[in-house]
């Protein structure tokens, strides 16, 4: 377990596990849009994924392709939705919702046990869990989020402008 090595990928939309020496395939995760992981220090068998939602991605390509030629833009469209639908990848919850959040997953198995996820997280950029607790810095919400990491329940919402003024007064 301790040879190995995680790797996530945003345009394939999977969280590889390789072999730390051979570089052997040992498994993948199918997550949409993987952006951050985290090896629980309190939990040796629990890796966290940080995965974003898709909308800003979608926009920035539809931005792209607005600005080149007709016969680019097709083919551009056509292979981003033939690559998202062929991937089996979902992060939505029953109701389809696309959000960003966080998935804890067995290490062992590669198993997704948990999500970690709220309507305003759409980036979660940094990830750590300390004391029994899951913070989850989300750089479009601006803030940083609180879990209970047994649980999933929401904790708390700590902004950054309320940290940086903290920060300010204190030094």
């Amino acid at each position: 377990m301790d040879q190995e090595v995680w790797v996530a990928n945003e345009d394939l939309h999977r969280v590889f596990v390789l072999h730390a020496e051979s570089g052997a395939l040992i498994g993948s995760i199918p997550v949409l849009f993987p952006i951050g992981l985290h090896v629980s220090s309190e939990d040796p068998h629990t890796v966290f994924i940080g995965y974003r939602n898709s909308v800003s991605k979608h926009k920035n390509n539809n931005h792209n392709n607005n600005n080149s030629s007709n016969s680019n833009s097709n083919s551009n469209s056509n292979s981003n939705s033939n690559s998202n639908s062929n991937n089996h990848a979902s992060n939505g919850d029953e109701n389809g919702a696309d959000l960003g959040g966080v998935w804890s997953v067995d290490r062992r198995t590669l198993a997704k046990r948990m999500r970690f996820s709220l309507l305003s997280m759409r980036h979660p950029t940094g990830i750590v869990a300390y004391d029994g607790v899951l913070y989850v810095a989300d750089q479009s919400a601006q803030s940083i989020f609180t879990f209970n990491i047994s649980t999933g329940k929401f904790i708390r919402r700590y902004v950054y402008l309320f940290l940086s003024l903290l920060l300010f007064y204190l030094l």
